[in-house]
């Protein structure tokens, strides 16, 4: 059993916090640590404000968060 879950994708910006947000609105075992990170990152970027809306106002975001 891991108690660590670690979503990797290019830039870290979109689908891997995406998904870190997906899944820490639906787990339902604390002691799981969620993250992300990106391959090729030179500098921090902001996260992508087109996903944050999309997660934050859509009904399948509310639906994951009522699971």
């Amino acid at each position: 059993l891991y108690d660590k879950v670690i979503f990797v994708c290019r830039d870290n910006i979109c689908q891997s916090p995406a998904a870190v947000t997906i899944l820490n609105s639906i787990k339902k075992d604390e002691w799981l640590e969620v993250s992300s990170r990106g391959l090729v990152v030179l500098f921090s970027e902001p996260y992508s404000m087109k996903i944050h809306l999309s997660l934050y106002t859509s009904d399948a975001a509310d639906e994951a968060r009522s699971v």
